[in-house]
């Protein structure tokens, strides 16, 4: 009778482990699966594209299509920008207001009396570049301005 309960005690605790694997593998690969989903959706994220227009004091203009990831904000774009073009660079610094850039291309304003003025389709911006987010098709100008 010891032998027999024995049996069916060793029996019993390989199907609880068998079912036990079987459990703990399927959410193992089900959460895998999602990784990868997240992983594969961010991928799949469609790039947008505006055009960044330059404008030096002496009225010399450089354009750029930039293709960015919807919902980005201008200061993480332009810093892309920049590692992805050798012919495009910038320098900002921060204040109470935020970022702001002090330099385009090795152009730096003169800040006794000149900036660098962010426009967004031909209209003034009331945000800084680390606020400011671009559309699909904006034309984002910066131009070097007097006071």
């Amino acid at each position: 009778m010891k032998k027999y309960l024995f049996i069916v005690l060793i029996i019993t605790a390989i199907i609880v482990g068998i079912f036990l694997y079987l459990f703990i593998s399927k959410n193992i690969i089900q959460k895998t699966d999602n990784q990868e989903n997240t992983i594969n959706n961010e991928l799949d994220v469609k790039k947008k594209i505006f055009t960044l227009e330059i404008i030096t004091s002496d009225n010399s203009i450089v354009k750029y299509k930039v293709s960015f990831i919807p919902n980005s904000k201008l200061s993480t774009i332009l810093t892309s920008l920049a590692k992805e073009d050798k012919n495009f660079s910038f320098e900002t610094e921060k204040s109470d207001f935020g970022e702001y850039i002090i330099s385009i291309n090795g152009i730096k304003a003169d800040s006794n009396k000149e900036f660098w003025n962010l426009k967004t389709n031909g209209n003034n911006s009331t945000l800084g570049i680390s606020d400011f987010v671009p559309q699909e098709n904006d034309l984002i100008t910066f131009t070097i301005l007097n006071f």
